[in-house]
């Protein structure tokens, strides 16, 4: 093919198409750079930011425009759309491994055992994850949970790696507290060793700063998501391990939170850097529930009457609602004030948005993994003009159905369709059963089917 262009480039006509195919041959390496999707919260990050997508190189991250895209296509057209077919449909679908159906974890005493048990189990071509054994067995267990999960059919990365300059690139702003990312184009699941260096540092901070906004209520009367989370730290567990939760949100969320943060306070030494990372992604679930009923309360307020269950509880009670329309017509303020009352009255333990994150410490291996895995099986064509293009991005985020089916699992997976899936799978991993009307959607999204799907 390379000889072919280069015999007809001399022509300015065909020079243009010549540059053009040869832009489209590296376009999957362009478009799919390193996806580094951090860990969403954390010390002072918002919940409510997406994963990001940030580049190895010095060069700019620059997205394609409408323009550019048409332009690559019409000069790989031109040359009779061979291109096109080779580079569009490429990876659209997930060739099946052929690993043991079930592999038996044992953690290795040395870093040579680490190596040489990803390279015999799951083809790693390199793994350098430099002198750290506990990360190290870390990885290959959540890599063997999802083998024995897939039945041996998962596909795995080709390199497993502590990329230092990335890493200290990262550490540099937000994304510090990733813990993993995924960089389809090489295959490669990265381990930010630096996160885990500092997190337990970092869930102090949260800690801290949370104890501050609780008191800080204290004066100002003033209620927000933030100040409301922030309430569940000055909460003592018993050694029963009961403790006052906080009104309004999660319960079971609130419980596996307090677990960790009881587990933080009393034994210390005992507090790993994986439970801090998880204590910190259940934080910030807690915080994106919170939230959610403070910037759209009557939407809260709609699913609430929605609910047999909600309208049942409050009838028991001979507890009058309004319509839709009259909540409507409050001032934000009443429809906040309005939307607490129901869900107090209801008694549900989860209100507002179900979660199915924080399963283990190994759901930031999932996750990854399951961008990874996403991508190798989705087209190019998928991600430009497909059901994960920009476009299909933004009608995903409008269509309330659609918010609504992501929101069972996480607020996370509201953010994107890639996030809606690698939410999903983190779950399924687990051994989670999801709803039909998510598993529905997942398969939509051409999510990795597990063999019982």
């Amino acid at each position: 093919m390379f000889m072919f262009l280069y015999k007809y480039k001399n022509s300015e006509r065909e020079n243009l198409c010549w540059k053009q195919s040869v832009q489209i041959l590296n376009l999957r390496q362009l478009c799919l750079q390193i996806n580094i999707h951090r860990l969403s919260g954390g010390g002072s990050l918002k919940a409510s930011k997406p994963d990001e997508f940030v580049k190895q190189d010095k060069k700019e991250n620059k997205k394609l425009t409408t323009g550019q895209k048409v332009g690559i296509g019409a000069g790989v057209l031109a040359l009779g759309g061979i291109v096109t077919a080779a580079i569009l449909t490429k990876g659209k679908t997930l060739n099946p491994a052929n690993f043991a159906e079930h592999i038996d974890f044992k953690p290795a005493q040395t870093m040579e055992e680490a190596i040489e048990f990803a390279k015999k189990n799951f083809g790693v071509k390199k793994f350098d994850l430099g002198n750290d054994l506990e990360l190290a067995n870390w990885v290959n267990e959540g890599l063997v949970n999802i083998n024995n999960r897939f039945k041996g059919k998962a596909q795995m990365p080709q390199n497993i790696l502590y990329d230092k300059k990335v890493c200290e690139k990262l550490s540099k702003g937000e994304e510090g507290l990733m813990p993993a990312y995924h960089q389809p184009s090489t295959k490669t699941l990265g381990i930010n060793k630096n996160a885990f260096d500092t997190v337990k540092n970092e869930f102090e901070k949260l800690v801290n700063e949370n104890l501050l906004a609780a008191e800080k209520i204290k004066e100002t009367k003033k209620v927000s998501g933030y100040t409301l989370v922030s309430r569940l730290f000055e909460r003592e567990v018993t050694p029963e391990g009961t403790f006052i939760p906080i009104p309004l949100i999660d319960k079971g969320l609130q419980a596996r939170f307090m677990g960790f943060l009881h587990k933080y306070r009393t034994a210390p030494d005992t507090f790993t850097r994986f439970d801090a990372f998880s204590a910190i992604q259940l934080h910030d679930d807690l915080l994106g529930a919170a939230e959610k009923i403070f910037k759209n309360p009557l939407d809260t307020i709609k699913d609430l009457l929605k609910n047999e269950d909600v309208l049942k509880k409050l009838a028991d009670k001979n507890i009058s609602v309004k319509t839709i329309d009259e909540y409507s017509k409050l001032s934000k303020k009443d429809q906040i004030l309005s939307c607490m009352n129901l869900i107090n009255a209801s008694g549900l333990d989860h209100p507002v948005q179900g979660t199915y994150r924080g399963n283990s410490k190994f759901d930031f291996i999932y996750h990854e993994m399951g961008h990874l895995l996403h991508d190798m099986n989705t087209s190019l064509n998928d991600w430009f003009f497909g059901r994960l293009s920009g476009k299909s991005e933004k009608l995903f985020k409008s269509d309330l159905n659609k918010q609504k089916i992501a929101g069972q699992i996480s607020w996370y997976a509201q953010t994107s369709p890639a996030e809606f899936v690698a939410e999903c799978f983190n779950a399924l991993c687990a051994g989670r059963k999801l709803p039909d009307d998510v598993m529905k959607m997942y398969e939509y999204y051409k999510g990795p089917k597990l063999p019982e799907m």
